[in-house]
């Protein structure tokens, strides 16, 4: 049996609870993460809406490990580095404070 093909996405985890990118945005990214920070959080996720903005997103890890250095120091204690977790399966990263 077939089902239909549903496009509907707005009851995706990732988008009900504020860490979904439609369209990759530095700032954007910076201020998802924030979010999920400052609510005490040391393991934080963005979830983008394809895999071009997905390895947009992976770029950016890779090019700009200052800007999250900086970021994460800010809000985990004893900060040295982090981590991250890539899932192309769903298009997510998951940073994690080792």
């Amino acid at each position: 049996m077939d089902f239909p093909k549903c496009s509907d996405s707005s009851l995706l985890y990732s988008k009900l609870h504020g860490y979904y990118l439609d369209k990759f945005d530095q700032a954007g990214l910076e201020n998802i993460l924030e979010k999920q920070l400052a609510q005490g959080n040391t393991t934080v996720a963005v979830q983008t809406v394809n895999s071009e903005e997905y390895n947009i997103l992976v770029k950016s890890i890779d090019n700009n490990k200052e800007i999250y250095h900086n970021l994460f120091s800010r809000f985990w204690t004893n900060y040295s580095d982090f981590n991250y977790t890539a899932s192309l399966e769903s298009n997510t990263i998951t940073f994690t404070h080792p």
